[in-house]
């Protein structure tokens, strides 16, 4: 789904701004429409994999403080 459908929908989570080429972004929007999400959602998705692969997650999407 397209963020510019969506407005700004509120959310209580913080927001982080990311810098990346145009080519980056363009397969991250496509990846994101085939499967019906927000860009935003999508990269959500993705760090939150990295991160618990990487050990700074457990299995259940909190930090290893118990803070999601």
């Amino acid at each position: 789904m397209n963020e510019a459908l969506l407005g700004d929908v509120p959310t209580k989570k913080p927001k982080v701004s990311v810098v990346m080429d145009e080519s980056l972004k363009a397969a991250l929007e496509k990846w994101a429409e085939k499967e019906s999400r927000t860009v935003s959602n999508l990269c959500e998705l993705i760090l939150k994999g990295a991160a618990r692969d990487a050990g700074y997650l457990d299995a259940s999407g909190d930090d290893e403080e118990g803070n999601d």
